[in-house]
Parts: C-alpha cells; structure tokens; sequence
C-alpha cells in the first residue's frame, strides 16, 4: 500500500484508488494517521500485524438496557479511564439477564475500549478485580491471545500513536464512533515477550497503586465512622414549617436554606460529643483564581480544575498549567481542600472534594474551583476531609449555594460547621489519607511512563538490549512498599 504526501498544510494527499477499499472519507488518509501506522509498520525487533489476528473473536457489543437493585454489576463508558477502571455508580442487572451475555463478561485481564459517545477511543485495562463484571454496548472487550500481553496492549492503544491509530479508524460526526470491523484492522507492533510484560509491568503495579489507595481510604472512612455516625437523615428537599424572625440566620432569606433535612444534618454536628469547628472561625476559604497564560509545559505551575477532582483524590493525568506572579499569591498549600463551587447544574457543586497534600510541587487552583484552609492546631484537614466528603458535607456544601444561577461563596462555605474527632484518630487518618495520594501519584507516573515506553520502543530509543538482558526492570510492589515506608 502506498500513499504519496502532497502538503501536510493544508492536510493534502493522494491515495492509489485500489487501496481504498471500504473507506472513502479523508478522515482515515489524514497524513499524520498514515505516517503514524507507518512508525508502527517498521519498528525494530518488533512485526506488525493486526488486532483482529492477535486477539479472540471480538463479539458484538451487549445492548443491556434494564436494570435493578441487586445482581451483577455492568461496566459503562465513565467507568473507563486512562489505562484503568473505576467502578463508582456501577449500575446492576438481573443473573439472567448476564447469563444471556456470558461474551461480554469480563474474565479479568482484557483490554476495553470506548466504542461512542465523547470519550470514544479511551481505553482501560481489566484487573482480576472486575472478574464477572458485563460490559454495556458503549464498551468493547478486546481478549489477547498468548503472542501479545493484555497491558502491553493496553499502553500501545493509550499511547499518542495508539490514539490515532484508534482516531483513524472512528467515522461519524457528531457522533463519533469505532466498530468491531475497523478494529479487528487495527495494526499492532509484537515486540519480543520480555519487551511486552516490561512495558505492562507498569501498567499492573499502578492498578496495584489504586487498589491500595481506595483500600486506605476505605479504612480512613471507617476510623471517622467510629467516632461521627452516618446520618439517617434523608436529603429530601422539604422545606421546615417554623415560621418567624428567630429562625433567620446568616442574613439568608430563601427558603431552600430552611430545609428541614439541611438544618437536621446542621443540628447533629453542632451537638457532636467530641465537638465542632466553623470553618470561618478556625479556618478560611478562597475562590481559585485561573492564570492567564495556560499550555503544557510541565515546568511552569499546575492548574488544579473542577477535572481533576474526583473525591477519590485528584486526578493529575488531566494536566494544565499556567505561570503564576512572583510573590506566588495563591499557591495551593500541603492540606488545602478543594471543591467545585461553579457547575451548570447545582446538584454538582459540593459533590467532589479532594485534598492537596503533592511534595515539591506547586499548583494552583481553577477559578470554577473553592479552597478550605483549616488551621492545624484547631482541626486536622484530613479528617476533616472524609466529613467533607460524606453526605452531611454535601448537604452543608448545597445548603450554602445561592442564586439562581447557584454558585457557592467562599463567605457562606466559612460558615459550614465539620465535627472534630481525638487527635490520634485524626492522625491515623491522615496517614492513611497520605499514604492514599502517594499511591496514585505513583499510579500516574506509572501509566505514563508505560505510554511513554510504547513511543520510545515505535520511535527506536527504548534501550530494548538492556530490557532482554535484564540490566532495566520495571518496578515491582516491593518497590512501592518501600516508598511507603516513610508515609
């Protein structure tokens, strides 16, 4: 097959009619997809070949559409992210009905791909803990066989010329889409195995990262849970029936501040037995300010957006950055809380809570963003995190917003109460809360230095002899422990 480049500005090319085939549109002969499977054609000690060839029948997606309270959980498109899966909201359907789609349960160790919709394209790599999990029909299960590793596959398809690859094959408009035929087409490299699990390695230990950091957050939870109750207060949005000038409070006038579940929660923090704190009063909060001048240049300061919170602590592959003033006013200090405070839907605004605690690092906060600084003599900012987090925080957050465009201010958000618990359950949830960050800030790392793995190998500068001679090894748990050791 050959092409001939003409201009790559404007993209411009002219294509052997014979090598057309099924696809027709300029889309799938841009330049840079042609010269991208052409780096991948001619990788060194590495052959190319086919998706479709290196993997089990991909089968038809499962159109599932009915689901209930109880069964078998069923993976969508927002459970897949960079390279890994998150299971929150996971909806369920009936044994039956996943007993009818035993193609598209998950066995552990596959690949998925997005397969429409905005996040088209992005992929994610199975651990064992989604064993019997069903995918839904935006999400494609792709099965290996022995010649090519899972999470090596999963790095190559996430990598920049994976991406295009995957961009290459999408046709649609406004609804951009890939289907099973045009990726059985997909070509992939299959370098030697050693070369395969070095670069998955990466992929394995940072899924290990995560599952340690949602185990420490767990047990984080479940330290505050013994010292502050879950509420049994239901977020109802009836409105309390007192009526008279005693009841109005913090100059607020509108009805919706007066519900009776909002000032229930409100009530059970400031009789908590082990106390209260007003953030006001023993703390400050901010709004984020936005600089000027953005890109991608890693060595100017990080923007911390509404995107990179996720209540399971930031999410720092979804980077910006942007310069900031030389008396770095602003800077987001180690314990700072940040939460949305701007959405196009109120139900938004206070839903995602996460705390900066990053080691030589500097950041800043997005304007659409809120930060709660906590003074540590008064409160830990940790534990108070996981109230933040809860539902009573996020009644607090809702009960604060205003207007009819609904934003949250940082002098209402000084007025939200948080229950204090003893010092030394406040330390061991910061400790675990710590331990939680450092294991996704390695989890990322990992990712993207097995992305970046997958370029070198197509590029000819990963130093593939010392990888088979065994001199270069991938990071192992044992590795991360130890990194752990001082948290």
């Amino acid at each position: 097959m050959e092409y001939k480049v003409l201009n790559t500005k404007p993209e411009v090319m002219t294509v052997d009619v014979d090598t057309l085939k099924s696809r027709i549109d300029a889309h799938h002969y841009r330049p840079r997809f042609l010269s991208a499977a052409d780096k991948v054609l001619n990788i060194k000690y590495s052959r190319p070949s086919a998706l479709g060839q290196e993997t089990h029948k991909i089968g038809q997606p499962a159109d599932i559409r009915s689901y209930c309270d109880s069964g078998v959980p069923i993976l969508n498109a927002k459970n897949v992210r960079p390279l890994y899966l998150n299971n929150d909201e996971c909806p369920l359907v009936e044994k039956g009905i996943a007993e009818k789609h035993k193609k598209q349960t998950l066995n552990g160790d596959e690949v998925l791909i997005v397969r429409t919709g905005a996040k088209c394209g992005d992929v994610a790599w199975v651990s064992s803990a989604f064993s019997n999990y069903l995918v839904n029909s935006h999400v494609i299960p792709i099965r290996p066989k022995g010649n090519l590793e899972p999470t090596f596959l999963a790095a190559y398809l996430s990598s920049t010329l994976g991406q295009m690859l995957l961009d290459r094959e999408m046709t649609g408009a406004a609804q951009r889409q890939v289907s099973v035929a045009s990726l059985n087409s997909t070509v992939v490299p299959l370098p030697d195995s050693k070369i395969q699990r070095h670069i998955g390695r990466k992929v394995e230990i940072a899924e290990k990262c995560r599952e340690e950091a949602i185990c420490c957050e767990s047990n984080a939870e479940g330290i505050f849970g013994q010292h502050w109750s879950a509420t049994t207060v239901t977020l109802s949005g009836s409105f309390t029936n007192l009526t008279g000038l005693d009841v109005l409070s913090n100059d607020r006038l509108d009805p919706e501040f007066y519900r009776n579940d909002l000032l229930s929660m409100r009530d059970r923090v400031l009789k908590n037995k082990n106390g209260h704190v007003r953030i006001g009063k023993y703390g400050e909060s901010f709004s984020g300010k936005t600089p000027s001048d953005k890109g991608d240049d890693d060595s100017l300061c990080e923007i911390v957006r509404v995107a990179n919170l996720t209540s399971r602590g930031l999410n720092w592959s979804n980077r910006l950055f942007g310069t900031i003033s030389k008396s770095k006013k602003g800077l987001l200090k180690d314990g700072d809380i940040i939460v949305c405070k701007d959405a196009h839907q109120k139900y938004y605004i206070g839903q995602q809570v996460d705390i900066y605690c990053r080691p030589n690092h500097h950041a800043v906060a997005s304007s659409e963003t809120l930060v709660i600084r906590f003074k540590r003599e008064h409160i830990n900012p940790f534990a108070a995190l996981i109230y933040l987090r809860s539902k009573e925080g996020y009644a607090a957050f809702q009960q604060q917003i205003r207007g009819t465009s609904a934003h949250l201010y940082p002098t209402d958000v000084e007025n939200i109460v948080v229950p204090k618990i003893p010092e030394d359950a406040e330390e061991q949830i910061e400790q675990l809360i710590r331990r939680a960050e450092h294991c996704r800030i390695r989890a990322y790392a990992l990712t993207d230095e097995a992305k970046s793995d997958v370029e070198a190998l197509i590029e000819g500068k990963l130093d593939t002899n010392a990888i088979l001679s065994g001199k270069l090894k991938a990071p192992t748990w044992k590795d991360i422990e130890k990194e752990l050791e001082g948290i």
